[in-house]
């Protein structure tokens, strides 16, 4: 665990998850966090009916000290730290918070309702992921990108505003949004060039058989990640793959359908013990 922060402290008083994510990143580089919720209101995840989610409030806020607060002691709380992430609709006119950062966190820019699956609707790069479907009905990705990204915004800016507090002695109040964080980032990585393309398959997807996740005789997984030429070359004397440099980048799907006949045919651990020590790139899913 990294001190970078220490002596940092911060008030979190949002729910879910992109607050309480963003507070623990920032505990991680040793800031002391306080994690408040109105008393007799339990933070969402916390009484969710899913375990997914009741594992990740435990996650997102162990080592944070938790509390919670009435209209009397709110403002003492405030105080005793300089950094308040907080729901959109707290009404800092309320409340003392003289030099101090603030961070109000939203959903939608526009203040319609929206989760993690909304956000990312919004955002023209998840069209790769759906291309890749012909089903009526398609199961959204395990992980919240879009939250998670978020979580990274929150902290990266509560800092920023820290600096920024420290350059002007002047509070800082910032209003941040789900569906911005996520169109701004995502997008970052989108192009009217990448759409007339018209593809759907790129290095990190799938389209190369030097890059992908292969299924092993007894029903497991393997990641390969051979992309630089050395590592493929190690990989195919291995496997006594009798390939081409230049067959790495192979789009004709004769290359992947060798490999996947290769892992097909062998036990997760035979694949293990055939690389050994070697350096390959090649990575089980255990």
């Amino acid at each position: 665990m990294s001190n970078l922060l220490t002596n940092l402290k911060v008030l979190d008083l949002s729910q879910r998850l992109p607050g309480p994510l963003a507070t623990k990143e920032l505990e991680l580089l040793g800031a002391q966090v306080t994690k408040a919720s109105p008393i007799g209101k339990k933070d969402a995840f916390e009484l969710a009916d899913d375990l997914l989610f009741n594992e990740w409030f435990k996650n997102l806020n162990s080592n944070k000290k938790i509390e919670y607060f009435s209209l009397e002691n709110i403002q003492e709380l405030l105080s005793a730290h300089d950094i308040i992430i907080s729901p959109s609709n707290f009404d800092e006119s309320s409340f003392e918070l003289e030099n101090k950062v603030l961070i109000k966190v939203g959903g939608s820019s526009d203040l319609s309702p929206m989760h993690d699956l909304n956000a990312l609707a919004k955002t023209s790069n998840f069209k790769l992921y759906l291309n890749e479907f012909t089903s009526d009905q398609i199961d959204p990705p395990y992980l919240p990108f879009a939250g998670i990204i978020y979580g990274q915004k929150i902290a990266m800016t509560a800092l920023a505003g820290l600096f920024k507090l420290s350059q002007t002695n002047q509070t800082q109040i910032i209003d941040l949004f789900l569906d911005r964080a996520a169109m701004q980032t995502l997008d970052l990585f989108w192009s009217e060039k990448l759409e007339s393309l018209g593809q759907t398959k790129f290095l990190h997807n799938g389209a190369l058989p030097c890059y992908n996740i292969y299924t092993t005789s007894d029903n497991k997984y393997i990641a390969l990640a051979c992309v630089e030429e050395h590592f493929w070359k190690k990989f195919c004397d291995i496997f006594e793959l009798t390939l081409k440099k230049e067959d790495r980048f192979d789009t004709t799907s004769k290359t992947t359908q060798l490999i996947t006949g290769v892992f097909k045919n062998l036990t997760l651990n035979e694949i293990i013990n055939r690389v050994g020590k070697e350096q390959i790139c090649l990575t089980p899913i255990i």
